[in-house]
């Protein structure tokens, strides 16, 4: 086995499994010879500590650090001993496998420590599933259970789950659970029992803006609103949305293709091909205008001009069907 590990990239699901297989591998006993930390809450000094220490128990031991926040942008609200850090794993503990799970962050490039780890430790890749790969998975899957999918409803549990590996599963095992002895998923049983995520009802929500359908926006952001959100987090959504789609459109107008906005964008692929189809179909000067009302209603709210709701379902009515 390697001394150290690097897991980067989307898909939590497989990284969760890769670990547990690392684990597995190393022939440790997990309840005596692994620890897993977590670094948005522990400091790393620990987490040095208990990686020089020596293993009792087996020849090795596994040391698992995920939320490294101290390879992102945002470093955290810990100060944390970043340059013993560095001189561990450039100096690592022959005995000791430390693996970091960095999969979901959004890492920084120009940091150090993980310019340095990217040298000495072996990364593996886990990319987020695109729609084709989501479909291969969920058949797979359903397959073992002795089951069927219609459809339909596969393309309704992709879209309620954004291809999201994870989720995926555990919904899968929840309509599993459902079905009992009944063998084929429905688009009803899907709706009924999978809950639509913030991203697609603001998807939705995109479209009837630029579709000028006021009433389905507000229809929309009433369900939303369930979620529990103030309506200032629904705009710096879709503010951030239309901002993309506005990189997005500059890039189609050279010929850029969505596989070739991949690396740099950096985005979901599912989220990346909906915002491109939307693009594609709209008018710079219309999304332009969306990020200027938006980028208003913000700063109306902050100022104390208008009230954050009234503000934003007086925005949603502004686009006439």
């Amino acid at each position: 086995m390697e001394r150290i590990y690097l897991l980067e990239g989307e898909n939590q699901l497989q990284a969760e499994e890769t670990i547990a297989a690392l684990i597995k591998d190393s022939g440790v006993d997990e309840a005596f010879s692994c620890v897993k930390y977590s670094g948005d809450e522990v400091a790393l000094e620990v987490v040095i500590e208990d990686c020089q220490t020596e293993p009792f128990f087996d020849e090795r031991k596994v040391v698992v650090l995920n939320h490294p926040v101290f390879l992102t942008a945002d470093k955290g609200s810990l100060e944390q001993d970043l340059e013993g850090f560095l001189h561990y794993i450039q100096n690592p503990n022959e005995r000791t496998t430390l693996i970091i799970n960095a999969v979901g962050y959004r890492l920084d490039n120009r940091n150090t420590i993980l310019k340095e780890l990217r040298k000495v430790a072996k990364v593996l890749t886990f990319d987020a599933f695109d729609e084709s790969v989501a479909r291969i998975f969920v058949q797979s899957l359903i397959e073992k259970k002795g089951k069927k999918i219609e459809r339909d409803a596969l393309e309704e549990l992709i879209s309620r789950t954004a291809c999201d590996a994870q989720r995926l599963k555990q919904e899968l095992e929840k309509l599993d659970f459902y079905l009992d002895e009944e063998e084929t998923i429905t688009r009803e049983l899907v709706q009924m029992i999978v809950s639509e995520p913030l991203e697609t009802n603001i998807f939705k929500l995109t479209n009837a803006i630029i579709e000028g359908k006021s009433l389905e926006a507000i229809k929309t952001y009433h369900q939303l609103k369930q979620l529990n959100e103030e309506p200032i987090v629904f705009s710096a959504i879709l503010a951030k949305n239309f901002h993309y789609m506005h990189v997005i459109k500059t890039y189609q107008k050279i010929g850029y293709s969505e596989y070739q906005l991949r690396p740099l964008l950096k985005l979901h692929p599912y989220q990346l091909k909906k915002l491109y189809q939307i693009a594609r179909q709209t008018d710079e000067r219309l999304i332009q205008d969306q990020i200027e009302r938006l980028a208003e209603y913000d700063r109306h709210v902050k100022q104390g001009k208008i009230d954050k709701y009234l503000g934003f379902e007086l925005f949603l009515l502004s686009h006439k069907d």
